[in-house]
Parts: C-alpha cells; sequence; structure tokens
C-alpha cells in the first residue's frame, strides 16, 4: 500500500520485477511478461478483465485483441493473473 500511496500522491511511475504475479498485478496497471529477456506480452490488466466480461468474444479474438501471439499465452497470461484459467473466470464472474 505504500507504494500505491506514493505512486498516486507523487505521481510516480514504477519498473516493477517480480516473479510473483499476486504482487504485480496489486501494483501494477499494465504487465509485461518476458521470457529470456524478450518481452513475449504486455497487457493492461484491466482491460484484460474486461474483454474476459464481455461474452460476446471468443478466447480467440481476446488473444487477438490483446495482442497475445496465441491461446496458449492468453490461457497462461489469465491463469498468472488471476489464478483460474479463463474459462474457470467467466463461469466464477456474473456480469
Amino acid at each position: 500500500n505504500l507504494l500505491k500511496n506514493l505512486q498516486k500522491t507523487r505521481n510516480l511511475t514504477y519498473l516493477f520485477i517480480a516473479h510473483d504475479i499476486s504482487v504485480v498485478k496489486h501494483i501494477s496497471n499494465r504487465i509485461a511478461v518476458m521470457y529470456l529477456g524478450h518481452m513475449m506480452e504486455l497487457a493492461s490488466a484491466n482491460e484484460l478483465t474486461r474483454l474476459l466480461n464481455d461474452r460476446s468474444l471468443s478466447f480467440v479474438e481476446i488473444a487477438d485483441e490483446m495482442n497475445f501471439s496465441s491461446l496458449s499465452f492468453l490461457s497462461r497470461y489469465v491463469k498468472k493473473l488471476l489464478g483460474v484459467s479463463p474459462s474457470e473466470y467467466r463461469k466464477q464472474t456474473k456480469v
């Protein structure tokens, strides 16, 4: 909470590197996933959840909208970020 408070009051931007995605999603608005030194995905957590909540979109369409290279990257990203698969997320949320 201290970092979030400083971010708001001082208008700060962080480059926050971590292996624990739950910590990352708490402090970050945008998240980049890196693999072997290369950025594989860049996404807004809010945008991703908005798209997942839009039941008219298929997971393939969401992956394309978020510029993920494949559906498997989307599935792994959602699992890391939200702790559940995209389909489980949709089952758990009522929109």
